[in-house]
């Protein structure tokens, strides 16, 4: 009887933490910046760490100056050097920013993928 209680408590948990899983793919893929969605789609493959890593490598001021004097596609070229930063396009690289700018690693605010 023991056996069968803690078989069926262990089914009832997977169940449980499968939907809960599904739950949560659900809500990141809603609360996807465009900047998250070009790195996922455009970037990732050729990146050596996640979207937040890459993100968080400089501080909001760091990435600023960086994409003021047009240095973006180089510094990103430093983090995902296997990148080929001519398949993205300015739209791209302005929502790239926008993403870079939002989660630096000065912002205090703390994002879960």
């Amino acid at each position: 009887m023991k056996e069968l209680l803690i078989k069926l408590t262990l089914i009832i948990a997977m169940i449980a933490s499968t939907v809960a899983a599904q739950d949560n793919r659900h809500i990141n893929k809603e609360k996807m910046t465009p900047g998250m969605k070009v790195f996922k789609k455009k970037m990732r493959k050729g990146c050596r760490s996640t979207a937040i890593k890459f993100s968080r490598s400089h501080t909001q001021h760091q990435w600023k100056i960086i994409k003021k004097n047009g240095m973006l596609p180089r510094a990103t070229k430093v983090l995902c050097p296997k990148l080929d930063t001519s398949l993205l396009t300015q739209n791209d690289w302005n929502n790239i920013y926008s993403f870079l700018n939002d989660h630096s690693s000065d912002n205090p605010d703390i994002l879960k993928c």
